[in-house]
């Protein structure tokens, strides 16, 4: 019989076969030369129309049965259906999966109905198959087969791989507006797939699935949808296109809604992929390259050639890795094909990932090509800073608490902002990315050096003298360069740098630093200082001048709470002054400067009296 599967099912029963049902209603098809139209109302109507196993009185067994339907003939649902015992099983014997005491099963997918002849449509007409806890249909090397219009819900098998639906064996079929629901792939082996829809060669060509307008919500593989291939679909060299259809709620190890490995072909164009989970890699979709372990301890070459376009992902989830889709990759050292390939197009973002076993479930990891770095961190800072790889997450840590993280940016550096830290604290950043080492790198906060003065510096100073922190070390700058030697902070807080004479204006930067401290500077200009000193006469509140004696040829200037009173004047010849100001109140404080270019100023403060 063409292209059904000749299985004789030996089982040690003795019973006559009882086969009393309905038959199924045929009309003539409108179109006249497309086959006839075969109305089913019970499940075993549908059998007999589709083909089963069927028990042989005469042999004693079970044979696979050719279903009534020709090519080009439509089976139509009149009602909803759920899955019963074959009529031919005289015992009425439950279903085990065992296919030598169980009259419903195909031998190899465990479905209840076999469809084996070309260019046969199944329209559900809007009906309900209800597997109950088995699978439905198994397209087992036809062409042009056609289902659609249908919901199957609660197909399952235990037994061996796949869950409601099995295309098999070079099988061509198209799916249109149905709806898989609540099935799933039972099978404990890892290699399982397939929770809705399960597609393979099956030692034949690879089947082609077209899906169209359809929908595929809460099919899983195994027990929690945590093992396995594709939670709604798995194809396994197969041909696989799927359009303007929607995945919710789906879940597998590996492809919460699809899986694809082997030499496949799969496109998906125009789809909705809602809230599925992997407990793996790829929460959406999953689509695998190189080798990989498989059913009965075999080994399978994946290459893939996917495309995916106009795809539309909300909420997916991956444990591992990659929560929309996955690329997945392993070789070993007898891997011979492209190691570089990338077979999947996408327009929307996908992980490409590389697994450390060739059961895929722990990733292999690189180092990185870029070194992680942090910069200082100086006191009570509200950021750290440093570089990194681009596009690898840093997070920083007190001990062991999380702090704040950032993502590298493409000119390779992060910022991270931290709560203020105390100096002396132990700050860690760790740099890592899917398929990389994690790396870390840390820096105490830098203290505060709190004093330091740096006393003034005339052209004729051969030493830069001041204040600072006992053991730290204290250098001078101009324009960049060093001059004298460092010097070091004595146990009484006083240094001494010694330097060359520094022409006038010259500006010199002092820093001061030690180990595990922020470096201060301080900026000093060269200055003369005056010969005279600056004096003023004694101010009463009934007063309208400023009189005293400083530097010939240099300018007062007198300002009360910051702001000037009155106007700056020049010391005369004879070294003496006289402001005109408005009368102050009494006890008002006046802040007199006198400055002269070239040379330090220098000031006095007044009380009106």
């Amino acid at each position: 019989m063409k292209n059904i599967k000749k299985k004789l099912l030996s089982l040690g029963l003795t019973a006559a076969m009882v086969a009393c049902y309905t038959p199924a209603t045929i009309f003539a098809d409108e179109v006249g030369n497309q086959g006839n139209v075969i109305e089913v109302s019970t499940y075993q109507e549908l059998k007999e129309a589709l083909g089963y196993n069927k028990y042989d009185a005469e042999k004693g067994a079970f044979v696979a049965t050719e279903g009534t339907a020709k090519e080009g003939d439509t089976i139509k649902l009149t009602a909803d259906l759920i899955a019963e015992t074959d009529k031919a099983n005289p015992k009425g014997n439950k279903r085990t999966g065992d296919s030598a005491t169980d009259a419903r099963f195909d031998s190899t997918t465990g479905a209840t109905v076999t469809v084996a002849t070309n260019n046969v449509t199944i329209d559900g007409n809007g009906h309900t198959i209800d597997g109950d806890g088995y699978p439905t249909f198994d397209f087992d090397g036809v062409k042009g087969a056609e289902l659609k219009n249908i919901t199957v819900e609660d197909g399952a098998y235990t037994a061996k791989i796949g869950g409601a639906i099995f295309v098999e064996y070079g099988a061509e079929v198209s799916m249109d507006n149905i709806t898989v629901k609540d099935s799933s792939a039972n099978a404990t082996s890892a290699f399982n797939g397939g929770g809705a829809i399960y597609i393979n060669n099956h030692r034949g060509d690879a089947p082609k699935v077209n899906i169209t307008n359809s929908q595929f919500i809460n099919n899983k593989v195994g027990t929690n949808g945590e093992t396995g291939n594709g939670g709604a679909i798995y194809g396994s060299t197969a041909n696989l296109t799927v359009e303007n259809t929607t995945f919710k709620g789906n879940k597998a190890a590996n492809g919460g809604a699809i899986a694809m490995d082997g030499q496949s072909e799969f496109s998906s164009k125009s789809n909705t992929f809602k809230r599925n989970k992997a407990a793996v890699a790829g929460g959406a979709v999953y689509v695998s390259h190189g080798l990989s372990n498989t059913k009965k301890g075999m080994t399978i070459d994946s290459n893939v050639k996917a495309q995916m376009t106009n795809s539309t992902f909300k909420k997916n989830l991956a444990v591992l890795t990659g929560n929309d889709v996955a690329y997945a990759r392993y070789y070993d050292e007898t891997y011979t094909g492209d190691t570089s390939a990338t077979t999947l197009t996408s327009d929307s973002d996908f992980t490409d990932v590389t697994f450390a076993d060739k059961n895929r479930t722990q990733l292999a990891t690189k180092d990185f090509e870029t070194e992680l770095t942090i910069n200082n961190v100086k006191y009570e800072t509200t950021k750290v800073t440093g570089s990194g790889e681009v596009g690898a997450t840093v997070t920083a840590y007190v001990g062991d608490e999380e702090i704040g993280s950032s993502v590298v940016g493409e000119d390779g550096k992060y910022s991270i902002e931290i709560p203020g830290q105390a100096g002396g604290t132990e700050i860690t950043v760790k740099m890592s990315k899917d398929g990389y080492n994690t790396v870390e790198a840390s820096k105490n906060v830098l203290k505060q050096i709190k004093d330091f003065t740096v006393d003034r510096i005339l052209p004729t100073s051969t030493k830069i003298t001041g204040t600072g922190m006992p053991g730290a070390y204290v250098k001078a700058y101009v324009d960049g360069e060093q001059i004298g030697k460092t010097a070091k902070v004595g146990e009484d807080g006083k240094y001494s740098v010694t330097i060359p004479k520094q022409a006038l204006k010259t500006k010199v930067t002092v820093k001061i630093s030690s180990e595990g401290y922020y470096r201060r500077a301080k900026t000093s200009t060269v200055l003369n200082l005056f010969k005279r000193e600056l004096t003023a006469n004694i101010v009463k509140s009934t007063s309208t001048k400023i009189t005293g004696k400083g530097q010939a040829g240099a300018y007062v200037k007198a300002t009360v709470d910051g702001k000037q009173i009155g106007k700056i004047v020049k010391v005369k010849s004879n070294g003496t002054y006289s402001i005109t100001i408005p009368k102050q109140k009494k006890s008002t404080e006046i802040q007199l400067k006198m400055s002269k270019a070239g040379t330090m100023g220098v000031y006095k403060t007044i009380i009106v009296k």
